[in-house]
């Protein structure tokens, strides 16, 4: 077995029924992400569908719910994908060490997340997982960061996720509710909106800080300020998000 990995979950998504899992990784070996730092990675999969194939076929819905970032489906295929995740790489392998049998289900109770800090959905959006998972997680670990764009459908999950927006009129939204956001923006001159701050593992912001050190993106509203970030990642393009904020506003 990998014993840098454990499955935390398997079993129907909360957003369709389809079945998923959810892998953690980062117990033997410290993640690579330099912008998070060392925390323990959740990643949401489907169970029987590589993440690439689900992506180009529209079936990424089970694990990722109607966020716009998973670009538009044509008739001559994937248009406009805008999430940062490069699903050729750590999803890719992760879902096939799973699919080799190579994880074992988490052993809750034992003190293994003792300390640790845990990144909930860092592929897939936790509100695609029970919520009564992230609780038995959350009750073990240190602390935790997640990002929902389900928030509308399932607030429940803003206890330990930030509202992820794409328009002032959603960051309105959820500052209405109380709760706190994270603003992907297009520029660094972008109006700020009311305690924005600039996320501090940002280029713009000089990567101050990295998550793990931070963590501000915890949800819940023992905080002030929400976060705003410039796009960013391998798929983030000007145009595309431009056209992803004109949808959804």
């Amino acid at each position: 077995m990998n014993k840098n990995g454990y499955i935390l979950y398997q079993g129907p998504s909360v957003l369709d029924g389809v079945e998923i899992v959810v892998v953690a990784t980062g117990f033997s070996t410290k993640s690579q992400n330099s912008k998070t730092g060392n925390m323990i990675q959740t990643t949401i999969l489907l169970s029987e569908v590589s993440p690439v194939t689900a992506s180009q076929s529209g079936l990424d819905v089970s694990i990722c719910g109607d966020c716009p970032h998973r670009g538009v489906m044509t008739a001559t295929g994937l248009k406009g994908r805008t999430c940062y995740v490069n699903l050729g790489q750590s999803p890719r392998q992760i879902y096939e060490c799973f699919k080799r049998g190579n994880y074992a289900p988490f052993p809750y109770g034992t003190g293994l997340l003792e300390g640790k800090k845990v990144r909930f959905g860092t592929y897939g959006d936790p509100a695609a997982v029970p919520i009564e998972v992230w609780d038995k997680v959350s009750a073990e670990c240190l602390s935790n960061t997640g990002y929902t764009h389900q928030w509308q459908k399932h607030p429940e999950y803003l206890k330990y996720c930030m509202a992820s927006v794409d328009s002032e009129q959603q960051a309105l939204q959820v500052t209405a509710l109380g709760r706190r956001y994270f603003r992907v923006v297009t520029d660094t001159n972008d109006p700020v909106i009311g305690k924005e701050i600039t996320c501090p593992a940002s280029l713009e912001a000089g990567k101050k800080l990295n998550c793990a050190t931070c963590m501000a993106c915890s949800g819940g509203v023992n905080r002030k300020s929400s976060i705003r970030i410039n796009i960013h990642g391998a798929s983030a393009s000007t145009n595309n998000i431009n056209n992803l904020i004109a949808r959804v506003a």
